[in-house]
């Protein structure tokens, strides 16, 4: 957007500053170039009104953590089943999808997310096909090439793929940029989390790696025995050479030098230790609240451990193979629900400047603030008055009514 705008609102949630009722956002070029009351707002011309005098705007949301590969898969994975089944039945529905198939989820994936208020994804893909949708979609984010070989025979390979998708894939500039995913601590033998998270550490490219997410996983990498270790036997993946670390996912993960910096995705089982190292290597972390209650795991998520540390945690859906929906809206609901001491400000920086931290992109979204992209979510305020715009966001709205990216219109 090179022109000039003026958009008027019922309500702002800056998130940078408390809610402000009756106030004026001039954007200008793309960026915000004005944010307060209208009696304080300077008489300029501008090329187009934009009227949301029936809605709340607030910052465009941020979801740091999808597969958006798997959304055609929703209804498709017994629900509540235990991880290394639903494994099973993944890998079973995956391996059988084409090229086509896959863009088609991928599309199916970012329309729900747009509908439900999404302007920046942080996306873990297989194939890299996502890169290409996210670029007409005109939505900002990160695609995270996945690697994944426990058996150390499959290092050069996956190596040699990782190099040719940043080479095809990899910009720092632009809406949609690389990341790498060393899948997780079990899925990468030692040599090749060290190689990829250093390919990563040496081009400045981010990195995201599940971490911690269920028992099964602490057990394997403590012990080497377990679901996990049956199911690589199974799958032809099991390598003789291998020996278990004997500490935690995050203490190995530390102990192999590829912890600084990154996305650490789930971090459901941690202890006092775990939680020092994450935060003198400041991870960010992803809470997936609704993929947790999809799989009916009985844990009391260590949220106030992270936040009593300042560690950055931001909610992610995780995918629609393990997930009703991709709606942080839906994860704003569960987070209020799970833990009522939190304020609904709180909840809603969990969604947009934690997210944006966690993607490392706070500079130029997460807030409604003077200088930063108008990446915006507008929503239609309800028949009754409110007088809690961040309580009536966390609690009820589902939808938004449209978004707007850099000032332009994406629904």
């Amino acid at each position: 957007m090179d022109k000039t705008a003026r958009l008027e609102a019922k309500w702002i949630i800056p998130v940078s500053s408390p809610p402000l009722e009756d106030g004026v956002i001039i954007i200008r070029k793309g960026r915000i170039a004005f944010i307060g009351e209208k009696g304080g707002c300077p008489d300029l011309y501008c090329d187009e009104i934009i009227d949301c005098q029936e809605q709340i705007v607030m910052p465009g949301l941020v979801n740091p953590h999808t597969h958006l590969a798997l959304s055609g898969l929703k209804g498709r994975i017994r629900q509540g089943s235990g991880f290394t089944d639903w494994i099973r039945e993944v890998v079973s529905y995956t391996r059988k999808m084409s090229r086509e198939e896959i863009i088609s989820c991928v599309k199916t994936g970012i329309d729900e997310l747009v509908s439900a208020g999404t302007t920046t994804i942080g996306d873990i893909s297989r194939s890299g096909y996502s890169w290409k949708s996210l670029k007409e979609s005109g939505l900002r984010g990160i695609v995270y090439i996945e690697v994944i070989g426990f058996n150390r025979s499959q290092r050069e390979k996956e190596m040699e793929s990782l190099r040719v998708c940043a080479e095809s894939l990899a910009s720092k500039n632009g809406r949609v940029i690389f990341g790498v995913s060393p899948h997780s601590p079990y899925t990468l033998s030692r040599e090749l989390l060290k190689e990829s998270y250093g390919f990563a550490a040496e081009r400045d490219y981010p990195v995201a790696i599940h971490i911690a997410e269920t028992v099964p996983e602490s057990e394997f990498i403590e012990k080497g025995t377990g679901e996990i270790r049956d199911l690589m036997i199974e799958f032809g993946l099991w390598d003789e050479g291998w020996s278990p670390p004997g500490d935690s996912p995050v203490k190995y993960l530390n102990n192999l030098g590829v912890l600084k910096g990154i996305l650490g995705i789930h971090l459901n089982y941690v202890d006092d230790h775990d939680l020092a190292l994450l935060k003198e290597n400041e991870v960010s972390v992803i809470f997936c609240p609704g993929s947790n209650q999809w799989f009916g795991r009985d844990i009391r998520y260590p949220l106030s451990g992270f936040l009593e540390r300042g560690i950055n945690v931001a909610l992610g859906t995780d995918s629609l193979a393990s997930n009703w929906k991709l709606n942080l809206f839906e994860e704003m609901r569960m987070t209020n629900n799970l833990f009522p001491q939190l304020d609904y400000h709180h909840i809603i920086e969990m969604c947009t400047i934690n997210g944006a931290r966690a993607l490392n992109m706070e500079n130029q979204i997460g807030t409604l603030s003077i200088g930063k992209y108008a990446d915006i979510a507008i929503i239609d305020l309800p028949d009754h008055k409110i007088d809690d715009p961040e309580e009536y966001v966390v609690t009820e709205v589902d939808r938004v009514r449209f978004t707007l990216l850099q000032g332009n219109p994406i629904q």
